[in-house]
């Protein structure tokens, strides 16, 4: 196999290890370069007991502060900027003696590749703590170790397909990683609200006088322009859409008409009916948010409000079928 073919695949390879346990990946590749003889002479480094041991110490550090709830994060806040720098430093070491233009491209893919995996591990347990109360979070990190030591071992035996596997890892982080952020985002934002609706209702116990300020209504310029020529009946911070194609925006409604807009990438996606082609199918209050689940002109909609934010979701669903009412 080309010289050249390896040391791209391995370049590709362990930053994107070391941007989910570096101290792991050193470790290994220095137990392997030192005892096995089957990595090339850039990985000399490694092999020096100095580095295999204080790697080896970090190791368990990492292993340990990993699996514990709450230090993992802090782990992975402080280790943003020690795995990004250590992969772009790891792949210029495996690309050394080489041209010095790739030299410096093995310094720019490392640092990307690694970033994208930090990133990626530190969105997941993000996830995990939200969705599972970090109760997942130990087996998820015994899942990335045993993913880093074979990945490793792969990269000393078989570069390729370790390649191989990261690009697949890298699509699928690209395609789902804006998604899974955002629904990050969304569930601290139910979570921030519902925890604001539950003060305001024990400080109004304390203090029955006691009014909460109104909620601002976060709204781009374009919007504001719609609002202030033609004002609303109601309109209402909410999310569109459902689990992986939740979206942020906005529901107005107006005597004749409904209108909900969707925050997109790009841009923000319009969508405006009559009130003759609206059907409301039904609401639920729920422990963070409520719902309005709705189909116009064939098309399913779920709009959820934040819970304790004006206007409440109960007065825009009375609104809504009222206006339909109205309308047929």
């Amino acid at each position: 196999m080309p010289q050249g073919l390896i040391i791209a695949a391995q370049v590709l390879g362990i930053p994107f290890l070391a941007g989910i346990n570096l101290y792991l990946t050193v470790l290994v590749l220095g137990l392997v370069a030192r005892f096995a003889g089957v990595l090339s002479s850039q990985f000399d480094p490694f092999a020096a007991w100095p580095v295999i041991i204080v790697a080896g110490v970090l190791t368990i550090v990492e292993v340990i502060a990993d699996k514990v709830p709450a230090v993992d994060h802090a782990w992975d806040a402080v280790h943003t900027f020690i795995r990004v720098p250590a992969g772009m430093v790891v792949a210029g070491i495996i690309a050394s003696g080489n041209e010095p233009y790739w030299v410096v491209i093995a310094v720019l893919v490392g640092g990307a590749v690694s970033f994208t995996s930090h990133s990626a591990k530190t969105t997941l347990r993000v996830t995990s703590t939200k969705t599972t109360a970090a109760h997942a979070n130990a087996a998820i990190s015994w899942g990335e170790d045993i993913f880093v030591v074979i990945g490793s071992l792969l990269a000393a035996f078989s570069p390729i397909i370790l390649a191989i596997i990261v690009l697949i890892a890298l699509f699928l982080i690209y395609f789902f990683g804006p998604k899974i952020l955002r629904g990050v985002k969304i569930t601290l934002m139910l979570f921030y609200n519902w925890v604001a609706h539950i003060y305001v209702k024990v400080r109004r116990f304390i203090q029955r006088d006691w009014e909460p300020l109104p909620d601002p209504l976060p709204l781009p310029r374009k919007l504001e322009k719609t609002v202030e020529n033609d004002p609303p009946l109601f309109a209402a911070w909410v999310i569109i859409g459902r689990v992986l194609r939740r979206r942020l925006g906005w529901v107005f409604v107006w005597p004749d008409r409904l209108m909900l807009v969707r925050k997109g990438f790009f841009r923000k996606r319009t969508k405006t009916y009559k009130w003759d082609e609206v059907e409301v199918a039904d609401f639920e209050s729920g422990w963070f948010s409520d719902r309005i689940y709705l189909t116009a002109k064939g098309k399913d909609y779920i709009i959820v409000f934040f819970k304790g934010r004006t206007p409440c979701c109960e007065d825009v669903f009375a609104e809504i079928n009222r206006n339909i009412t109205t309308a047929s």
